[in-house]
């Protein structure tokens, strides 16, 4: 995964409920970027962000689709890998991944969907399915 740390993606991985994704607009350039942070139980720190880019929104909504999704691959599989320093640290005793404490291809969805409506996303207010 270029442009994210295996760290940056372990953390938004394994904080799926603590996380706030927004998508910013230049109001000059009408170019829209990204921001990924963690929520309030880290004070919204930001972990990758993409200055405004494109004129095309679906665009800006392709590339956060992409980070999620591939941050998820990465991370899933990394957690098949016992030798892994982060299987070591998160899961010692190699037991089943329970997808609901992780990021996972449900709310990547969500994610994605509350992006197009509001251009903003926050897991930590995501106590209901969507």
């Amino acid at each position: 995964m270029s442009g994210i740390s295996r760290l940056e993606a372990l953390e938004i991985f394994s904080n799926p409920t603590d996380l706030e994704i927004i998508i910013t607009e230049d109001k000059k350039s009408k170019k829209y970027g990204i921001a990924f942070c963690r929520g309030p139980g880290h004070n919204f720190k930001l972990m990758l962000s993409a200055d405004p880019y494109t004129e095309e929104f679906k665009d800006v909504i392709n590339a956060a689709r992409t980070i999620l999704e591939g941050i998820y691959q990465a991370m899933t599989e990394e957690l098949k890998n016992p030798e892994s320093l982060i299987v070591q640290f998160l899961n010692p005793e190699n037991n089943q991944l329970d997808e609901s404490k992780s990021l996972n291809p449900e709310l990547i969805d969500r994610i994605i969907k509350e992006l197009k409506e509001h251009r903003i996303a926050s897991t930590y207010k995501m106590t209901t399915p969507a």
